[in-house]
Formats: C-alpha cells, structure tokens, sequence
C-alpha cells in the first residue's frame, strides 16, 4: 500500500511540476491526461484540460480518460472522476481498441453501469471484435479474465487489430478451459453472480436488444445457456428472447446447453428451455440433433482436468437423456452422414449409452447407406470391436435383435468368436438369430486365413461350416455344442463332399483331436429327422427374415422354436 501512496505522490508531483512549469506542449498535456486520472485528482485533470487537454482524444496507447477512470479508479473516487469526466464533455460512447465505457463498467460496476445508460451510452453498441454486446458480456463470466488479458496485450503496444483479434482467439479458448479447471485463476472469481445478475437486469431494463446476435450468430441466450445460468435464462425468455435462434453452425439454444454441458444445474437449464417451449427435436446445420450432442458430450466426459463439481452425475446424465428423447422419431433420427445416435455409440463403443438408447426404444436394425457400403449400429460395434476389443455393445445390440439386418459381410464375426472361443458369444448370437451359414475359404476366410492357406497348399477346395470352423481352431467345446443343438449346414452331413475335405485337411495338419471328435459324432448315418431339419433350416436362408420364414412353415412350434435354436 505505501509503494502505491508514494507511486500516486510522485505522479501528483510530477503533474503539478509540468502544470507550474512554462511548457505549452499540447501533446504533453493530452498524454498526462491518463496518469492525472489515475491519481483520482480531479483538480488536476480539471488543470490540464483548461491546458487543452481533449477528454475525447486518445491520451495513452488507444486509452481515453473515462476507460482509464472505469479501468484504474474504484470506489467514490471512480464516481466523482466519472461524474466530473462526463459532465466535462467525455462522450460515453468513445472506445479504445474495440471496448467502450459501458463494456468496462460491465465488470464489477453495476452502479457505474447505471450512469452511463443514463448518460447516452448505447447499450447494443458491439464492443469487440466478434460483435458481442455488453449484454453479452454481462452474462459471461469469463469476461472479466478475457477483457484483463486484452488490456495487457494493449498496454504492451500490441495495437494491430487483426493480431490483437487472433491473440484474443486464443484467450478465449484458455479462459474457457481455465473456467473448468478446479485450479482457476482469482480473477476468473471477481465478477460474482450477484453483479453480474444485477448488471444484467440493468441492461435489460434499458432497452438492450435480447435477440442480438454477434457475428457467430450467438445471441444473448446462447450465452446465458453457455453459462448454465437458469435465472439469467428466464429472465431473457420474459424479455422476449427467441428460443429457436440460431448460431453460425445452426444450433439453438437447447442444442447449445446440451453441447455445453457442465454441471448439475445443465439439467436445470435444459427443464427451462423445454418449459418455455424450446423445440426439442432441433437440428444444427449437420443434421445432428440434441441427442447426438448429448453423445458428444458423453464422449468427452472423462477429462482429467475437470473436477467432480464439473461434471454431471451419471444419474443426471440418464435423466436429461430421458428429457431428450422425447419419441422414436427423435431416437432414430439421422444426421446429415446417416447416421443415427446409436449408430454412433455404438462405433464409439459406449456401452451404458447403447444400453440407455435402446431402453429408451433406440431401433438396432436402422440400416444406413450413407457412408458407403449398408450398416447398422451392430456392424459399426463389429468394426470398433476389431479395433478395441470392446464386445459389450455387440452383446447389447444382439440382445435386442440387432442381428436382423446385419449386413452379409459381417457373417465373419461369427466365425471370429468361435475361432477365438467366444462359446458365451457363439451362444448369445444362434439365440438370437444367427442360422448356419458358410463361408468361402478364399474368398471370406479372413480370420481361418491360415486353415485356407494350409487347404490350398494341399489342393483341399473347402467351404468353411461354424461346426468346420471350430474343429479347426480346436475349440471343441463349441463344436459339441453346435452338434448337440442341430446347428449344422448341409456342408456338415455324413458323406457330404465338404465333409470329406475336412477330414483330409485335419490329417494333413496332424490335428488328432478334431479328428477324434469327427470319428466320435460324424461318423454314424444319421437320422431321418436330423437331415430333414438340417434341409429345412438351410431353404431357411440367412438371418434377415428368418424368423417370419420359420413362423409361415407348417411344423409344430416346437420345431419353429428349434428351427430358431431357441432354448
């Protein structure tokens, strides 16, 4: 405090000399302008513009002297330097760089706010470079960390407009961060919600334009809802702020408070906006609806830095999930690419979000061909599985009848898992649809590659049966459990051309116990029965409208129940 006093003594010191001294420089007088106000002496700004001194021309590096009053002064010595300033001729509407008066009052001045307004400062005057006004600002509570980082980059003679644009870019993205830090700078705390609520109501109490926007579209709702701010939200609705205004990018509000979720009170904001009648099924310009943001969301929940105050709980997360998916149609809406929300979990492997969705009536068997060749959410899981290794969304997507329009090429699966010896898969998938197929050994044989390998080194021309897929990869439990349930293709008949071709390949490659297993089960004619339900089940065909073709045979149930190889 005794350095400050000193440092304000020797400015006086120094003024009063220049003021006694025979000096008629008016360029002196005008650059002694900003110091003389930040000593808070109105007598001796009052000298020097008897001197000449212009209120209204800069008087520092773009400064004038009512921004440096609101910037450096505080308490009645900021309201009598303002009083006095204005009443002298200071126009309120002056701005350094791109921020005025008012945009600096916003801070933490509610009252300095107030005599502005009442002094002619416009209140939707854009106050930087991105065409935010002050209502804008009020609202923000970044603000305040953005506008001091500017003022340092200003004091540092960084005057180009386009470089000062491009730092601040940067800024903002930092200040956004940093406001979810649990390690925050203290100057992200000065404005608290109490000035800042009270500096709205201000604004919108002398005429601010609530439906404004800057120049990415944003309007004053955009920001309140950025801010998880449901008072301030209301408070724009009931001055007629419009729900369905867009960003650049094609986003509403609701749109915005799901992609910017935050905390606990986002489930407060999203009530609001649908209680005021915010359209629940809007899309952005991709096409991508509230749920595909929720999903956004959900993916980059996890981040290290942010605390447990920053993050919704997961019970809140199913609520606003709920709130959400307010039909099928919304469910399984597509986005611009095709794809639906689950369709999107499901590439990215989230588990409880699949599970969630389909709960909710999420449809698995939505086949999209937007992206190239046809798929659905159970081949896109497939395709994330051959990447991470993540089957808990495949097993979801099974559960509920996913298997229905699985595109052929993904049949392959299936023979992964009983090749790897998946024997809860192998079961999960007949139960729920998969019938006996067979693949070509050169042609789709990509996960019993070497076997076919090995049958064209030895001229053995074989289509691969799952039951001739699991003798080969040695799992041997799963091949008893195929015989036991009948799961066999024509290709598995005792005699059959293919089945001969197997037992020479398991000669060649020495492999005794598939071929004890083929001596102990295939090798007995057998019964009438069995080869009538084996020619049945292959007419049958694959497993898109399998079960509606067993459900039109004239057999018992208990056979159409088999013909399914339900349990």
């Amino acid at each position: 405090m005794a350095e400050n006093i000193s440092i304000e003594a020797l400015t006086k010191k120094f003024v009063e000399r220049v003021l006694a001294s025979p000096c008629k420089n008016q360029e002196t007088y005008q650059r002694l302008l900003r110091p003389a106000v930040q000593t808070g002496c109105i007598e001796m700004v009052e000298a020097l513009i008897d001197r000449g001194a212009n209120l209204n021309m800069p008087c520092g590096t773009n400064h004038f002297a009512l921004t440096t009053a609101i910037q450096d002064l505080e308490g009645s010595r900021l309201m009598k330097m303002i009083t006095f300033l204005v009443e002298n001729g200071a126009n309120v509407n002056k701005c350094f760089g791109k921020c005025s008066a008012l945009s600096l009052a916003i801070l933490f001045k509610p009252d300095i706010v107030s005599y502005l307004l009442k002094n002619g400062a416009e209140v939707d005057k854009v106050v930087n470079g991105k065409g935010d006004t002050p209502l804008m600002c009020a609202i923000s509570r970044s603000w305040m960390f953005y506008r001091t980082v500017i003022w340092k980059l200003q004091e540092s003679h960084v005057d180009n407009d386009e470089r000062l644009d491009e730092i601040a870019g940067l800024v903002k993205i930092i200040t956004q961060i940093l406001i979810l830090s649990p390690h925050k700078p203290e100057m992200l705390e000065i404005k608290d919600d109490t000035t800042r609520i009270n500096t709205v109501e201000i604004l919108l109490h002398a005429g601010a334009d609530v439906n404004k926007a800057n120049f990415q579209g944003d309007t004053a709702l955009h920001f309140a809802v950025d801010e998880s701010d449901s008072l301030t939200i209301c408070k724009l609705i009931k001055a007629g702020a419009e729900l369905e205004a867009r960003d650049s990018t094609g986003k509403t509000p609701l749109l915005r408070a799901v992609m910017r979720l935050q905390n606990h009170d986002s489930l407060n904001v999203i009530k609001s906006l649908q209680k005021y009648g915010a359209d629940m099924r809007a899309v952005d310009n991709d096409g991508r609806s509230s749920l595909h943001w929720m999903l956004q969301y959900r993916l980059c929940r996890p981040v290290p830095f942010l605390s447990k105050e920053r993050c919704i709980p997961y019970h809140a997360e199913k609520e606003i999930l709920r709130l959400l998916a307010i039909d099928d149609n919304q469910i399984n809406r597509k986005s611009n690419d095709g794809m639906t929300v689950l369709m999107q979990a499901s590439k990215r492997g989230v588990q409880d979000f699949v599970r969630t969705l389909l709960k909710l009536g999420a449809d698995p068997n939505i086949v999209s061909t937007d992206s190239g060749g046809p798929c659905t959410a159970l081949s896109l899981a497939m395709d994330e599985y051959g990447v991470r290794g993540n089957i808990n969304c495949i097993v979801e997507l099974i559960k509920h009848i996913g298997l229905a329009t699985l595109p052929e090429r993904y049949r392959d699966f299936f023979f992964r898992m009983i090749t790897c010896g998946k024997h809860y898969m192998v079961e999960l998938m007949i139960a729920h649809g998969m019938p006996p197929v067979l693949i070509n050994s050169t042609a789709e044989a990509g996960v019993l590659s070497w076997v076919a390998q090995d049958a064209r080194k030895y001229g053995i021309k074989l289509k691969f049966s799952p039951l001739a897929a699991a003798i080969l990869s040695k799992n041997i439990q799963i091949a008893q459990y195929l015989v036991e349930n009948w799961f066999l293709t024509p290709a598995d008949l005792v005699g059959s051309f293919e089945l001969r071709e197997l037992r020479s390949l398991l000669e060649k490659l020495s492999l005794s116990k598939g071929l004890k297993f083929m001596d102990d089960h295939l090798s007995q004619p057998m019964s009438l029965l069995k080869l009538s339900f084996v020619a049945v089940s292959a007419q049958l065909g694959g497993v898109a409208g399998r079960e509606e073709r067993v459900s039109k045979t004239p057999l018992p149930n208990i056979l159409k129940d088999k013909l399914l190889f339900r349990r």
